[in-house]
């Protein structure tokens, strides 16, 4: 069991879900929000938290200690070129200035909440594993995930146990703000279009990974990366378990792999029109290009040496997303 915590990005999906987990089997909580706790989970979370900004370390310094356990979730999420040198700064310089806060604080246990998106899609449906070689960094996201995990590998070089998870896409109850799959899900309905790229991606209920995050922070080895997926599944087959979980079942058409490259233009065109218009791109033209693409990833790694054994059905992760938005109206 973890005696104390602290958990950076509190307020987001993963953090959140992490806080309500581990109060529930007793934990004491340190948590860092960046902004004043609006998350329905944390609302009665017998927990101490701290706002403050993952890069002023003066803010949240006196939480740590030699005896907390340090779970690191905060991050900044945009693919927004406008956005890249905030997206680096927060997801490399808030890290490695969390390090150095806990290695001064004599913090012992630290897990990086990093991404699956440090890896490239592949042509083939072939699963990636950690031991898969580095992506070329395509985003500032994948870009600022990257240059963190290896600031966390110097980390437990240097004696500290420090153990990486790469998480997939999240679905389930608790994305307050829409940032992994309760986003999937409302985008594709809102569009109205039955279209599917050819590309397949990779899911994860949100019970089930953080369990897994707990299992790396009670048992993972000091530098070692972790996937956490519950399975992979074409666009296509996604997309029709959508509709199927929103009453609405029916055919989903794939689109030919011919179409990438004029939508992928069609969609830079429009990001150029709502950037001096002011406003944010429906989608980036690099995500779509990915959609082609195959972003399979295998846990076996965890489920050896973390035991992770991820239960819940896509179906399910499905409902309980679509459930947790239609009560908080998102």
């Amino acid at each position: 069991m973890i005696t104390d915590c602290f958990i950076t990005g509190a307020n987001g999906f993963i953090g959140a879900s992490l806080a309500r987990k581990l109060s529930a089997a007793g934990s004491r909580l340190g948590l860092l929000c960046r902004r004043p706790p609006d998350h329905p989970f944390l609302r009665g979370l017998p927990a101490a938290v701290t706002v403050g900004d993952i890069l002023d370390t003066g803010s949240y310094l006196q939480r740590l200690g030699s005896g907390i356990t340090v779970i690191h979730c905060a991050a900044r999420v945009s693919f927004a070129p406008g956005d890249r040198r905030e997206v680096l700064k927060v997801n490399l310089e808030g890290t490695r200035r969390l390090l150095s806060a806990c290695r001064g604080r004599g913090v012992k246990d630290f897990v990086f909440v990093s991404a699956a998106a440090v890896w490239e899609p592949t042509r083939q449906p072939a699963p990636i594993t950690e031991d898969s070689p580095a992506a070329r960094p395509r985003n500032a996201y994948a870009a600022g995930k990257m240059a963190a995990e290896e600031e966390c590998r110097a980390a437990a070089a240097a004696g500290m146990r420090v153990v990486i998870v790469n998480p997939v896409t999240a679905y389930g109850e608790g994305d307050y703000r829409l940032r992994a799959g309760g986003r999937v899900i409302k985008e594709f309905l809102c569009r109205g279009r039955r279209l599917a790229p050819p590309g397949g991606t990779s899911w994860i209920d949100i019970d089930d990974l953080t369990s897994g995050i707990i299992a790396a922070t009670e048992k993972g080895l000091a530098g070692r990366r972790y996937i956490l997926s519950g399975g992979n599944v074409t666009y296509r087959e996604l997309f029709a378990a959508i509709l199927a979980a929103a009453g609405s079942p029916g055919r989903v058409y794939r689109l030919p792999r011919a179409a990438r490259l004029p939508l992928c233009a069609a969609l830079a065109a429009a990001g150029v029109i709502s950037s001096l218009l002011g406003r944010q791109a429906a989608m980036d033209p690099g995500q779509m290009a990915e959609s082609f693409f195959y972003k399979y990833y295998s846990p076996a790694r965890a489920a050896r040496e973390l035991g992770f054994r991820p239960s819940r059905p896509l179906a399910e992760a499905i409902s309980r997303t679509l459930d947790f938005n239609r009560r908080h109206h998102l």
